[in-house]
């Protein structure tokens, strides 16, 4: 019997970080995390060019430093997880508004701009862990090389 990778990534999910926290997210699929995938080279493209002053006018075909090939991974990597967070989270459990909580009475934090900067900045650890998670499946259908796949019926048989 053939198997494949299940498009789990269309249902709705909540990802466990740890510590009570979870994000949960709405569906999106291979296509719109390519689309933020990209988004998020660009952007850190565009931040590693500036970061030089302009000296370093980046084209497609030139080869990059090792440290500005890493400083380029990392911030990609970061753009993502925060581009996919803000345009596909629909929320989170386990984070309190620290100015309005108090000894018996959690107010539950809302999931902005502002405040995933705040936890981002706050918790990496938990920022890691989400990044793994939500990433994992859509480098897994990467290394399948059925992302596109028109059908869901397009496993290969085996022998």
């Amino acid at each position: 019997m053939p198997v494949k990778l299940s498009r789990a990534s269309w249902a709705e999910r909540a990802i466990p970080l740890g510590y009570g926290v979870s994000v949960t997210f709405r569906r999106f699929g291979y296509a719109e995390y390519k689309a933020a995938e990209a988004l998020a080279h660009k952007r850190a493209r565009a931040s590693v060019e500036t970061a030089n002053l302009g000296l370093l006018e980046l084209g497609d075909d030139e080869v990059l430093s090792d440290e500005a090939e890493a400083d380029l991974i990392g911030k990609a990597a970061e753009i993502l997880i925060d581009t996919l967070v803000l345009m596909h989270a629909s929320g989170w459990e386990g984070v309190e508004d620290a100015d309005a909580s108090t000894e018996g009475n959690i107010v539950a934090c809302p999931l902005t701009a502002q405040t995933w900067a705040q936890f981002r900045s706050h918790c990496p650890v938990l920022v890691d862990v989400l990044q793994q998670r939500l990433v994992l499946l859509h480098q897994m259908i990467d290394a399948e090389g059925k992302g596109f796949a028109p059908s869901p019926d397009t496993a290969i048989p085996a022998g």
